[in-house]
């Protein structure tokens, strides 16, 4: 008597015949077989990578604005501690809704004219989903103190390498400060 599982046959009369016997009669349904298992487990496993990567990729952009009552062009807020002014301008230093904010007041024309904020909160990647792409870019100190402008907003980023999780030192909002050069996206040389 033969059974006849698929194209081979194997006879019972030597003995029990067992599936590793039969797998064996079929060493190409074998290897398809492990190939799909492996295909299977690769698939799942790179899945489930790329879902992880994005939910870590994944932050909230947190609020990046100005204390309301300090604007560019506005007025000096009362509770300012200025230094003596030098050449028509003051330099003050105000905490505004729990944030400490720098000043420079202009004496001449009664007007604020560069607000400054800690940006330690914030990564570069931050800002540019909060504001968009960049307008320019100034590079100070060996190209490793860099400004990365939005208009007349400027962030400081202090970094040899610019990219997305660079952190933030300072937020600056100035009346006419121009970057040196255009942005040019990120890049891995100077």
């Amino acid at each position: 008597m033969i059974v006849q599982p698929g194209l081979a046959s194997v006879p019972l009369h030597q003995g029990h015949v067992t599936l590793a016997k039969i797998v064996d009669a079929h060493p190409k349904r074998r290897h398809r077989i492990i190939v799909r298992l492996m295909m299977g487990i690769f698939t799942c496993l790179a899945a489930l990578t790329l879902t992880l990567v994005g939910l870590a990729r994944t932050r909230t952009v947190p609020q990046i604005k100005l204390p309301q009552q300090v604007l560019p062009s506005g007025l000096l807020p009362s509770t300012a501690n200025c230094l003596l002014p030098l050449f028509h301008r003051a330099v003050c230093h105000v905490e505004l809704e729990g944030k400490e904010v720098d000043l420079t007041f202009d004496t001449e024309t009664g007007r604020t004219q560069r607000i400054g904020i800690s940006g330690q909160d914030h990564l570069l990647g931050d800002l540019i989903r909060a504001w968009g792409t960049p307008t320019g870019l100034t590079r100070y100190g060996y190209g490793c103190s860099l400004i990365v402008f939005w208009g007349t907003t400027a962030a400081q980023v202090y970094t040899c390498v610019l990219h997305p999780n660079s952190p933030i030192a300072y937020i600056e909002y100035a009346v006419g400060q121009q970057p040196q050069s255009a942005w040019q996206g990120f890049s891995t040389h100077n």
